[in-house]
């Protein structure tokens, strides 16, 4: 059961201390046929008290759903059922008059359908997609982000706002928004408005294949909700459709001026006249090249009447253009410059990020966010440690993060956000693409050391899956051969293989060719060759000359979670794994401590949300044909135009860096951008399938923990990564000089003991010829005192 999402909706609707009102719709009274409401107010004292109801509705009383009212009632409602549930009575429900005020304006997409049956998949898909486009389009007009939840059937945006109980502004808003977004639910315009306890299920009808009963969840919530700005909702309710002869939404208000909405996009006029109470406007079409006849001045038209309604057409059926929403799509949506007095802006600009991840330019304050990105960061990135922000991905990653942080006896987020990650790519695998071609297989490894928690990640994501019941994406833990890899992909080819100890499984595959089976060492070329192979439609993994056992794998889709001691992977790793782009195809993490303490924690089931996203990806059927199908066909995510640019500006600066950069540095470089397209796609995956894009977030994030990863690796190659003992030692003796800062001879002996005086002579020797330290003679501080040799990091 998800408490999560159900703690939090609460909270989130009782954040101004006011009282709020639980209701459940057809509850099984004492038998399934006789049914009945019930309803209980809770003051904020008594959240958890809120909470228990709400599951005890859910399960002994089999609710058919779970509610909660919007805006705060009155606290003399408290007294008709205080802090616990009853059946409701006879007007024993929350009405408009008995709202203090408005708090919040909810936005139901809510996909059409038969009454009384929950929605599809598809259903669902498409009120997600109509959703995002919603909030985008409010976006660019100078909305905040909103509150994402999905109510089961349909999906819920909640913008909070500052109005009498009694304003009209939240109807006129969403009459404008349903004229632009058909499945825009004009209802919920009320003050005493009930929406979904998010966390609880919801039950239409009864539960089918095609129309399955859904637990709600909330996906966004962010970190700085911010209010409306009331030229905001201004300008919003005035686009509302309005009755011939008023002037403005109920008799208020102005109209977009068409004339400037033409101008403000540098659209030519040809001619314009009054046609039928209508000012028409005659533009070249867009769509003129398809056109078979090139009658510009006559043949394509916009018009607006006297209420202010808006249309337009062409005549030619070859081009499209035949409603005023394909002019809009061409052309763009109106925005507050287009009316006859602007609304001010409110929005400022983002601070300008560098397309490497460093520190930001300075850029003024800004009244609101834009929706789905990030603050920006203050500081450079310590490649020694992950932040915060690291963390915070919504869906699937960012929560079994939290419930890693809450149920492991030595908590690892920097590892469980890297299996999380692995886990999204498996399940997602052979579904999704970017527009460049890139799937969601990933190598993720993560280090700590031995006993500090690094194997709970790898629980949880065996867990999750289990209680999915999708255990045919895990993968063999220690697989034998190259054959037997092939055949695990045959039957599931969208593979989660985890495995511990990495670092000593990488090293026997790629030992001495006397000491490894040749089947091992075909082993690690498969791992290496399946990397591209997700994008081959018919991978032939092994040649065979008897021609009947040739096997054929469509997008083989293999993800790999490793773990290992710190020291023990970097040790296995040699200069040619970097040269030859082994290590540049893996995300490698740290962990941040390395010996968390152990804690004492109650055992819980991984939350339901994780759940019900996986289980969504494993029903998800990409394109036309059955994932089940030989040759699936993915889907191409697309990003938003901001994310778009934003991973483009990464590439170009890796791009023009790399010419400038170490020759050992440009292979790990060189993959960082596919790393950082692949990490933004696992992201918008991360949400689940449901109108999925890349959004500027997803961008920003991937952009940030590729870069983090790609410091690590140079950072460790130069270090400690070497070809043999002698090497090693050397890097090992260059950071001990480069951590302590300038070094006395006498505290590098200390710290060397492994070194035999000759050797470590000889390597400082090797070092300062190399010009990577320095040898400097301190005099003696004291008359018949000796010199003190120290040495000092160059580089």
């Amino acid at each position: 059961m998800e408490l999560t999402d159900i703690q939090r909706t609460l909270q989130l609707f009782s954040t101004d201390g006011g009282l709020i009102e639980i209701r459940a719709i057809d509850c099984w009274d004492w038998k399934p046929d006789v049914l009945s409401t019930q309803s209980g107010y809770f003051d904020v004292q008594h959240l958890a008290e809120a909470k228990q109801a709400a599951l005890h509705l859910e399960t002994s009383f089999h609710a058919a759903g779970v509610y909660i009212t919007l805006n705060p009632t009155s606290p003399d409602l408290l007294a008709r059922s205080a802090n616990r549930v009853k059946k409701a009575q006879r007007d024993g429900t929350t009405k408009d008059g008995e709202i203090v005020s408005r708090r919040w304006m909810l936005i139901d997409i809510d996909p059409a359908r038969p009454a009384g049956v929950s929605s599809t998949d598809a259903e669902l898909a498409a009120a997600q997609a109509q959703a995002t486009e919603c909030q985008g389009w409010l976006h660019e007009n100078g909305w905040p982000s909103p509150v994402v939840a999905m109510s089961g059937n349909g999906w819920h945006l909640l913008y909070r706002v500052d109005l009498p109980a009694d304003d009209k502004t939240v109807e006129n808003c969403l009459k404008a928004l349903a004229a632009k977004f058909s499945q825009v639910d004009t209802s919920t315009f009320n003050a005493a408005r009930i929406t979904k306890l998010y966390g609880t299920m919801a039950r239409k009808g009864d539960s089918t294949n095609d129309r399955p009963h859904r637990r709600s969840r909330l996906v966004e919530v962010p970190d700085n909700l911010q209010v409306v700005h009331p030229d905001c909702l201004e300008w919003l309710a005035r686009q509302a459709p309005r009755k011939p002869g008023t002037s403005g939404p109920q008799g208020g208000g102005d109209s977009v001026d068409l004339a400037s909405y033409l101008r403000n996009r540098g659209v030519s006029v040809i001619r314009e006249d009054d046609w039928n109470g209508s000012r028409r406007f005659f533009i070249r079409c867009p769509g003129i090249e398809s056109h078979s006849s090139k009658n510009a001045d006559s043949d394509c038209s916009i018009w607006q009447d006297a209420s202010g309604m808006l249309a337009g057409k062409c005549f030619h059926d070859s081009c499209g253009f035949k409603s005023w929403s394909d002019f809009t799509g061409y052309f763009g949506q109106v925005k507050p410059e287009d009316f006859p007095n602007p609304v001010p802006a409110v929005a400022g600009d983002i601070p300008a990020v560098d397309p490497m991840g460093e520190e930001p330019t300075p850029a003024p304050t800004v009244t609101i966010t834009a929706v789905n990105r990030p603050a920006v960061r203050k500081t450079p990135v310590d490649p020694n440690k992950m932040t915060d922000d690291f963390y915070e991905i919504p869906g699937v990653i960012g929560e079994m993060v939290k419930f890693h942080k809450l149920f492991a006896p030595r908590p690892q987020p920097a590892l469980s956000l890297i299996a999380s990650e692995v886990l999204v790519g498996a399940f997602s695998g052979r579904k999704i693409q970017t527009e460049s071609g890139l799937r969601t297989n990933i190598y993720g490894i993560g280090l700590a050391p031995s006993g500090s928690g690094k194997e709970r990640p790898r629980a949880d994501n065996i867990a999750a899956v289990t209680q999915a019941g999708c255990t045919q994406y895990l993968g063999a833990e220690n697989p034998s051969s190259d054959v037997a890899l092939i055949g695990e992909l045959e039957d599931q080819p969208s593979l989660l293989m985890q495995i511990d100890e990495v670092a000593k499984f990488f090293a026997t595959t790629r030992g001495p060719s006397a000491n490894v089976s040749s089947h091992l060492k075909a082993l690690n070329t498969k791992f290496l060759e399946l990397t591209g192979a997700a994008q081959n439609p018919a991978w032939v993994p092994k040649s065979w000359a008897d021609r009947s056992k040739k096997k054929t794998i469509a997008f083989p889709h293999l993800c790999i979670y490793g773990t290992s001691t710190i020291e023990g992977f970097w040790n296995c790793v040699t200069n040619a794994d970097a040269a030859d782009g082994f290590l540049a195809r893996m995300l490698v993490v740290e962990a941040e401590e390395h010996h968390p303490r152990l804690r004492m924690v109650k055992s819980s089931p991984v939350p339901q949300m994780i759940v019900d996203i996986l289980k969504d990806w494993d029903r998800f059927v990409a394109g036309k044909g059955d994932m089940s199908d030989k040759e699936p066909s993915a889907v191409i995510v697309p990003n938003d135009p901001d994310a778009f640019d934003r991973l483009s500006d990464h590439m170009n600066a890796i791009e023009d860096q790399l010419p400038k950069d170490p020759k050992e540095h440009r292979p790990i470089w060189s993959r960082c951008s596919a790393s950082a397209q692949k990490l933004a796609l696992i992201f918008a995956a991360s949400r689940g399938p449901f109108g999925i894009r890349v959004t500027l977030a997803d961008a920003e994030a991937a952009i940030r923990q590729a870069n983090w990863s790609t410091r690590l690796m140079i950072n460790r190659i130069f270090s400690q990564v070497a070809d043999n003992d002698e090497d090693r030692n050397k890097k090992k003796l260059l950071k001990i000089i480069r951590d302590h800062g300038p070094a006395p001879l006498s505290v590098i002996t200390r710290k060397t003991q492994f070194l035999t005086k000759y050797v470590r002579d000889g390597m400082l020797k090797d070092l300062v010829a190399a010009e990577l330290i320095e040898e400097a003679t301190l005099p003696a501080s004291k008359r018949g005192g000796q010199d003190t040799t120290v040495y000092s990091s160059i580089a």
